[in-house]
């Protein structure tokens, strides 16, 4: 049986890649990687994208800008959320 909540999911972050140019060609620079906690951004032609994913058990405060994608994401990252922001 196919879980169609998570087969949403997937579709979404696929849709989401084929229309942001800067998830598909650009430059990828981490700005954190430590205790479960990984931070990077892809930036090209003058967008820049942050990229925040929360795999450990704490919550994660972040400087939160306009997400453009986000699962967990309030007045700070959940524990497994991840955030698309732009900036």
């Amino acid at each position: 049986r196919e879980d169609s909540q998570l087969l949403s999911h997937y579709k979404a972050l696929g849709n989401l890649r084929k229309s942001q140019e800067t998830l598909q060609k650009g430059d990828i620079h981490f700005f954190c990687a430590t205790g479960g906690k990984i931070g990077f951004t892809r930036t090209f032609q003058g967008k820049t994208l942050k990229i925040y994913v929360n795999h450990s058990d704490s919550l994660w405060e972040i400087p939160i800008s306009a997400p453009v994608f986000a699962q967990g994401l309030t007045d700070t990252l959940a524990p497994m959320g991840f955030c698309i922001l732009e900036g």
